[in-house]
């Protein structure tokens, strides 16, 4: 029997309420030449029940003990068949013609190692909304990526983990995702694989990010380190392989993404340790941002607290 097309790796850990409409937005697909893989991370609810009561010879579940997203997504694709891996978390959903899109881009640009849709963002209660994209991206329409940094730095983040495919061989060349990083970990993977292999992109939403759904909050503050993709990063900026346009992107994006950090450090209680890490991030473009952030973490934590709640509600 040959192999898949598309395999489809969707981690899972606690998503009995979400994993089952995220099935169903994957057997939907207009283009039916794909495997799933569902790598069961421990969940302590009835996730896997909910897989195995889909009844599809394509569907594959696999249960190891808790290790992690990361461990979860490349245990997944050592299992998978297929050349393309389509990445999916377990209550996001995909339109129906997520992977006849994708198909189309890998006709058009065959010597892309990435294939990728915009998507839309559900906060719940109805609040849909399209990313945000660097201006003029949309209006390029599909295409190859001239430079994935500056989209990724100057607008929203054009794509993410469930609306975005790799080459098997492209993914297993960047590393995989780092096991033990809780944060940014994915946007390591998409650097790497920017610094390797070119990326198609359409502007088209095909794809839902649905950051509502249960068990998605940050239940811990992030780490105050560098982004795991930095050291790659530094180096690929000391090569002098990367065009001097887009240097300033490559060095902006690596400031944007701890400055990340930074913002979801925002109520911790150990202030000055944020602001410390803060001071360290070089930038030019965000430095305002950088100084009004350093000024609110100045705020005693329960004044930060209370303003971030109300801005939440």
């Amino acid at each position: 029997m040959s192999s898949p097309c598309f395999s489809v790796v969707i981690p899972l850990y606690n998503k009995q309420e979400s994993v089952g409409d995220t099935l169903r937005s994957v057997l939907n697909q207009t283009v039916g030449d794909f495997e799933i893989v569902v790598i069961d991370d421990g969940s302590k609810d009835a996730s896997a029940a909910v897989v195995r009561g889909v009844n599809d010879a394509r569907l594959r579940l696999i249960q190891q003990e808790n290790a992690g997203v990361s461990a979860a997504r490349n245990r997944g694709v050592a299992e998978a068949e297929g050349d393309i891996i389509a990445f999916l978390d377990a209550d996001d959903r995909w339109d129906p013609d997520y992977l006849e899109t994708i198909g189309s881009l890998m006709a058009r640009f065959p010597q892309a190692g990435v294939f990728a849709t915009s998507y839309r963002v559900d906060a719940g209660e109805g609040q849909v909304r399209p990313v945000g994209l660097m201006q003029g991206l949309a209006e390029r329409g599909a295409g190859l990526m001239d430079d994935y940094f500056a989209a990724a730095t100057y607008g929203e983040q054009p794509f993410y983990t469930s609306s975005i495919c790799v080459r098997r061989a492209a993914f297993l060349f960047s590393g995989g995702f780092a096991v033990g990083v809780r944060h940014a970990e994915d946007l390591d993977v998409w650097a790497r694989l920017a610094l390797a292999t070119p990326i198609a992109f359409t502007p088209e939403a095909k794809a839902t990010y649905r950051t509502g759904a249960e068990n998605r909050a940050m239940r811990r503050f992030p780490e105050l380190k560098p982004w795991v993709f930095r050291a790659a990063g530094e180096a690929a900026l000391a090569s002098g392989k990367i065009p001097r346009g887009e240097l300033q992107a490559l060095a902006e994006h690596m400031a944007l993404v701890d400055m990340f950090t930074v913002q979801t450090n925002l109520a911790n209680p150990d202030g000055a340790a944020v602001r410390d890490f803060l001071r360290s991030i070089r930038t030019q473009v965000f430095a305002t941002k950088k100084s009004l952030i350093l000024a609110f973490l100045y705020l005693p934590v329960a004044v930060r607290r209370a303003i971030l709640a109300a801005r939440s509600r």
